[in-house]
């Protein structure tokens, strides 16, 4: 069984360009929605860097202070944690 992007291939060898071009560029814009893109590292970084530093995960400036990172999922994990582990004494 040939994949869809040989089809094409062997579509466009036999049309006829002169006489559709239309069709015969319709069938290369198809061709290309099967290749797949190379993605780059510098994408690769960034894409990981907004998964982890999603707005919902806050810092706790307490404990970065003493060097810690201490991710809490929004504003209502924040406050137990500072109120527990932070406490006055």
């Amino acid at each position: 069984m040939d994949s869809k992007p040989d089809a094409l291939n062997d579509d466009l060898q036999s049309l006829n360009i002169a006489s559709n071009p239309v069709k015969a560029f319709a069938l290369v814009l198809e061709k290309k929605s099967y290749e797949s893109v190379p993605v780059s590292e510098e994408a690769n970084a960034k894409v990981n860097e907004v998964i982890l530093n999603t707005r919902n995960n806050l810092l706790c400036e307490i404990c970065l202070g003493k060097g810690v990172e201490k991710k809490s999922k929004g504003e209502w994990g924040l406050r137990p944690h500072k109120s527990k582990a932070h406490k006055n004494k």
